[in-house]
């Protein structure tokens, strides 16, 4: 069993009209960084928006991305599974023609979204669509709905959706680690170690993980479960995120994952992907040198009058701006 590593990606919330990818810019980049080769977790809403977009898919295949995980999911009340399930047949279908290798996830922390529905209720209702998307999707795989790991409701609707968890090909698990003292240690309470021990009958996709103590951290826990067979796949939480700034996938992330990437393929001989080539910081920064000494060499020419000088230096100042304007499509980019 291969281990791949993806990432959460918040699209935009329209269609881009230029056909090309409605991917943030900043996420496109991190996305090229890795080089393909890793899965994508790729989020859908409902009819029309976000990664529904084809340009979406067909960019990320392109690029040697052949894995997703795609999220099915609506507000509440849920219809019924007959309509939940005709309601994604748009993105499903982009997703397979774009040639994608494609995990459903049925749900999301539904003891959280969907609470009020009741775990024996829910339970009814999820077997419901898995039967139906394995019926109308037999190429597909499924990932069982993954629960909200520290909701009071956690043991009752786990205990409820058992059943459903024999259906699916995979066990979805979320896990945020540094939420309480100890939990990243091996084998404490719901960690995917705990969960394999206790629960779990089948391989898991960690469809969310992140750290709240410190984005870094988190690589720590990546490596101890790269060694685990029964792990298929671990997908950070989340890229483009201004509204969740402390699981925000910054450049730092990035490169963390890029270098797992590189040692998850040498243990699992999974084929090399070539890098698409360094980060944004690192290409600002040889934008960002070049402009601090110009404006302390203009500074000094005001000093002494030189006037024509100061004109020569502003205008390539102006220059570099909107060089550094260009290469990273600020104009585009998300949100610090």
């Amino acid at each position: 069993m291969t281990l791949h590593l993806g990432a959460w990606a918040w699209p935009d919330s329209t269609v881009d009209p230029t056909g090309f990818t409605n991917l943030p810019y900043n996420d496109r980049v991190r996305l090229t960084h890795f080089g393909g080769g890793v899965p994508f977790l790729g989020y859908s809403f409902p009819p029309g928006v976000g990664n529904y977009a084809p340009q979406t898919w067909q960019w990320l295949s392109e690029r040697g991305y052949r894995d997703c995980i795609l999220r099915l999911w609506s507000t509440d009340p849920l219809p019924s599974p007959a309509a939940y399930v005709l309601s994604h047949e748009t993105g499903i279908a982009r997703a397979i023609q774009a040639k994608m290798g494609i995990i459903l996830q049925p749900t999301n922390e539904p003891n959280l979204e969907h609470a009020g529905m009741g775990a024996g209720a829910f339970a009814a209702w999820e077997a419901v669509v898995i039967d139906l998307l394995k019926s109308k999707y037999p190429a597909l795989q499924v990932c069982s709905s993954p629960m909200a790991q520290d909701a009071p409701n956690t043991v009752e609707w786990r205990a409820a959706q058992r059943p459903n968890l024999d259906k699916c090909h995979y066990q979805g698990v979320h896990y945020y680690h540094g939420r309480k003292a100890g939990d990243d240690q091996p084998g404490a309470p719901e960690s995917p170690e705990w969960l394999h021990a206790n629960y779990c009958v089948k391989p898991m996709c960690i469809t969310e993980a992140g750290s709240f103590a410190s984005k870094l951290d988190v690589g720590t826990v990546f490596r101890r479960w790269t060694r685990y067979p029964w792990v298929r796949s671990i997908h950070w939480f989340i890229m483009s995120a201004p509204n969740w700034p402390q699981f925000a996938f910054d450049d730092d992330c990035a490169n963390l994952c890029y270098e797992l990437c590189k040692e998850w393929r040498q243990v699992r001989s999974y084929p090399e992907c070539e890098p698409g080539g360094s980060l944004d910081r690192w290409r600002l920064r040889e934008h960002v040198s070049p402009q601090y000494e110009l404006c302390k060499r203009l500074r000094a020419r005001v000093a002494v009058g030189d006037w024509a000088g100061v004109a020569s230096d502003a205008k390539e100042i102006e220059d570099r701006a909107k060089a550094i304007w260009g290469d990273f499509d600020l104009a585009n980019a998300a949100a610090p």
